[in-house]
């Protein structure tokens, strides 16, 4: 695992369905969060595009409601500000603007500001955005206070400081990503950031995986009807030219990841939308770099993946077109006693199961997909071990097709939806401490118009 720190001011990718992964492993190096990224927080600008990244993540849609008091109805509408403002900045096509064309974050900030505040007003637009900052900057997970506490001393005073620890630096203003090993400086990288609309995290983040090959699974977003060559749900194949992943990805808490396939003109300006971009070359460098400097972890997995249309096996069924995905993974960390000594938050295995159909009769799609995660428990240090319960994901969806222009989608995700629980588990000669959290899992429904242009 490697710690990561975002210095100054979600490229959301859909997370699943990964193949030939490899990773790094503890102990991790540490990161040196410079004073201004956390503890200046309230800088992070809260856009549309960053609360549609952070209500991917099913706790903070539950943190909203318990903290913020918020209702189904009150987020539902919040979901789809978000989302409507993400199919706006799609259509602009943004990625392909130069930087001086790109709209400002103020800009985007003030849209966010006066529309959350119209629909919650301002008391609760103010706990929207302190927790949707805290969020943004832990990135979902909670850092190890004892590894916090033993970098206290060591924090960067300035951006430029040179520290004296192992550490991964992004600095942002300076397009910069700067590796060091007890307090050298290894490498640096000139990398491509978040759009204004889309920024970078600040704060500090973990990297716990490096993934080889990833395929990518086009999200349920209209801008994904306009693109050419993949269809929504349809995973593209690692090295396609239409997977904007490149040859490996670095997840570094949701919704960023590191990554590559950039163009050289890409760097050292706006490239992404949340993730730090590389290109290939540079991030398979960076890849081999951070498994050196973090330390040693032995994993290895196996992906099967299956499609067929269902009346080809049975003669008298329905022709459903059927695809099916079963990843087995396992890893083991040097530094941490067994048996649970496997890389933070990896399964032991992921299924994907789904099927469409067309109607002959009518120009009429449905179609439903299953995922399923078996239950985590992973011994992170030598006295902590952590928990969480499986997830089991149904979506379906139904497209209308009007014209060769017009369709007419209905979507449910998550339409059994299920509660989930999280618990930490440390140990000392002096004491036991266990923390649990559980909450629920809500089904969202959505109606969209989709053209094709």
């Amino acid at each position: 695992m490697a710690l990561a720190t975002f210095t100054g001011a979600g490229c959301a990718i859909e997370p699943g369905s990964n193949s030939n992964s490899n990773a790094t492993g503890s102990p991790s190096p540490s990161a040196s969060p410079a004073p201004s990224t956390v503890s200046k927080a309230t800088a992070i600008p809260v856009t549309l595009p960053v609360l549609d990244a952070l209500f991917s993540d099913d706790a903070f849609k539950s943190t909203l409601k318990a903290k913020v008091v918020l209702t189904d109805d009150q987020i539902t509408q919040l979901q789809k500000l978000a989302a409507d403002e993400v199919a706006r900045l799609r259509q602009l096509n943004t990625e392909e603007r130069g930087v001086q064309e790109s709209p400002q974050a103020e800009e985007s900030r003030q849209r966010a500001s006066e529309a959350i505040r119209a629909l919650l007003g301002e008391q609760k637009a103010e706990g929207l955005f302190a927790l949707a900052r805290e969020h943004w900057v832990k990135g979902g997970d909670e850092v190890d206070t004892s590894k916090a506490k033993e970098t206290t001393d060591t924090l960067l005073p300035e951006p430029n400081t040179v520290p004296k620890d192992t550490r991964v630096v992004v600095n942002i203003p300076a397009y910069r990503m700067d590796v060091f090993q007890d307090g050298s400086l290894v490498k640096s990288y000139k990398i491509g950031i978040g759009y204004p609309e889309f920024p970078l995290p600040t704060g500090l983040r973990k990297a716990q995986t490096i993934i080889f090959n990833p395929t990518w699974t086009p999200p349920d977003e209209p801008w994904v009807a306009r693109m050419k060559g993949v269809a929504v749900g349809e995973k593209v194949a690692a090295g396609s030219k239409l997977n904007p992943l490149g040859p490996i990805k670095i997840p570094i808490g949701q919704p960023s990841l590191i990554h590559g396939g950039k163009s050289p003109a890409k760097l050292g300006t706006f490239a992404s939308h949340g993730c730090v971009g590389l290109t290939t070359p540079q991030v398979q460098d960076f890849s081999k770099l951070l498994a050196r400097v973090s330390g040693k972890a032995i994993t290895y997995g196996l992906e099967l993946e299956a499609k067929f249309r269902l009346d080809e096996f049975f003669p008298e069924a329905w022709p459903v077109q059927m695809r099916s995905n079963v990843s087995l993974f396992r890893s083991s960390v040097d530094s941490i006693p067994g048996p649970n000594n496997t890389l933070d938050q990896q399964p032991s295995a992921t299924a994907n199961l789904g099927a469409d159909y067309r109607l002959r009769s009518l120009p009429l799609n449905f179609g439903a997909s299953v995922n399923w995660t078996p239950s985590i428990t992973v011994q992170q240090t030598l006295i902590t071990e952590s928990s969480s319960s499986r997830k089991l994901v149904a979506d379906a969806f139904a497209l209308w097709t009007v014209n060769q222009q017009y369709s007419l989608r209905l979507s449910a995700s998550n339409f059994a939806p299920l509660d989930y629980s999280n618990a930490s588990f440390t140990q000392t000669p002096l004491s036991q401490v266990t923390t649990s959290s559980s909450g629920a899992s809500y089904t969202q429904w959505a109606l969209r118009m989709e053209i094709k242009i």
